[in-house]
């Protein structure tokens, strides 16, 4: 059976930084095609329970991509 690009990035995720990452980070270390990555990303950010957010880091000024917490 194959990943999913969903699946793909929550078990990437699970060894994220408690921060989380910048977007550009997460390309570089779940390799699929962009539309895949941003179609995910934007299913995990979304819906009544969502497995990802962003937020914004002042020290950086840039979104930064993280595991939600429940």
């Amino acid at each position: 059976m194959t990943e999913t690009p969903r699946d793909r990035l929550i078990a990437d995720s699970s060894s994220w930084p408690e921060n989380g990452l910048p977007f550009e980070d997460v390309a570089k270390r779940v390799l699929m095609p962009h539309d895949d990555l941003r179609d995910a990303l934007f299913e995990l950010l979304g819906g009544t329970m969502p497995v990802l957010e962003q937020v914004f880091d002042k020290t950086e000024e840039r979104m930064r991509l993280k595991r939600a917490t429940l």
